[in-house]
């Protein structure tokens, strides 16, 4: 129980997504369709029935939960550093919950109410917000094979994961802040598409640094 209640903001997120599916679905029907994907110019390209959809969003958050919740039964370094992870584990669910969540509540309003779509790219703004808190919590999380930078080099040393995710929150904030700062513009600016590419950067350099580490380090043996 005591580790349940660790976890209150990713069981609060997937409890309240299913009570607004639920009003939603009541008030409008099955067969009512809302957004499920966005393109890189912020634009929906992808729709589903509201019961499907809310079913795919929620059956995300859930299935992230049991991840992160039961890693102590099937993480061969959890025991190792339990410590650090009952620290960093529901934060970081707590994290992808609330991003994902949001997308999914936000979704159901926007069909309801498509002028919402005409304020701002706020998909984009809710993922750059999500890069800046895992980019603060990179540099907390263990060695492990499910959550952070997960590289056959960064596996291979304790050492280069430690500096990987250094890096690795340095530039998840950076892309973070950038894409926020391009969600801005109106959707179908150059500006957005330019966003995602250093997005897309800031997100694949620490899998490049390890890289770099890992030769050096065989090479200095």
């Amino acid at each position: 129980m005591k580790r349940l209640k660790q976890y209150f903001l990713c069981i609060g997120v997937i409890l309240l997504q299913i009570l607004v599916s639920l009003r939603f679905i009541a008030q409008l029907g099955m067969d009512y369709k809302i957004p499920t994907h966005w393109n890189i110019k912020g634009q929906i390209d992808g729709w589903m029935g509201i019961g499907k959809g809310s079913m795919l969003f929620i059956g995300l958050n859930l299935f992230l939960f049991l991840l992160l919740f039961l890693l102590p039964y099937f993480s061969p370094k959890y025991k190792a550093q339990e410590e650090r992870f009952e620290k960093v584990m529901p934060q970081f669910a707590g994290i992808l919950a609330f991003f994902f969540g949001t997308i999914h509540i936000f979704s159901i309003y926007l069909a309801k109410y498509p002028e919402i779509s005409e304020k701002g790219n706020f998909v984009l703004s809710i993922l750059g917000i999500m890069f800046i808190a895992i980019g603060n919590l990179l540099p907390k999380i263990p060695q492990n094979f499910f959550a952070g930078i997960r590289t056959p080099w960064t596996l291979s040393s304790e050492d280069i994961w430690r500096k990987t995710h250094r890096l690795g929150g340095r530039s998840f904030v950076f892309g973070g802040i950038f894409v926020i700062f391009a969600s801005m513009f109106p959707h179908d600016s150059s500006t957005t598409v330019f966003a995602f590419i250093i997005f897309m950067a800031c997100a694949l350099l620490p899998a490049g640094y390890s890289f770099i580490l890992f030769k050096k380090e065989g090479s200095s043996k």
